[in-house]
């Protein structure tokens, strides 16, 4: 087993109710894979704050407008499906903000 530790912002961070989600997932995972994990343990509150139907991916929807970190470095949202995580990793997400 992988402890995986999520750091989380903005919404996420009122969605789970913490700034901080401790998981303890499969070995050798994907950052897709540990994310989608996490949104699925919240994934009522999810789907009710970004108004999503059923059936839809939460982390197809929402990926576009996050940025997700591995211990510190930057993982393009293309690289999410393949890039590896292991037992002690941190994954933070931050919502990208945009405005005027």
């Amino acid at each position: 087993m992988a402890e995986i530790r999520f750091r989380l912002f903005s919404v996420l961070r009122e969605v789970t109710g913490s700034p901080e989600v401790t998981l303890n997932l499969n070995d050798d995972l994907t950052v897709a894979e540990a994310l989608r994990t996490l949104f699925t343990k919240y994934e009522m509150p999810l789907r009710n704050r970004y108004s999503l139907a059923a059936g839809r991916d939460i982390l197809e929807r929402l990926l576009p407008h996050l940025l997700i970190f591995v211990n510190e470095t930057a993982i393009r949202p293309s690289l999410v499906p393949e890039t590896r995580v292991k037992n002690g990793d941190t994954i933070t997400v931050v919502e990208a903000i945009a405005g005027g």
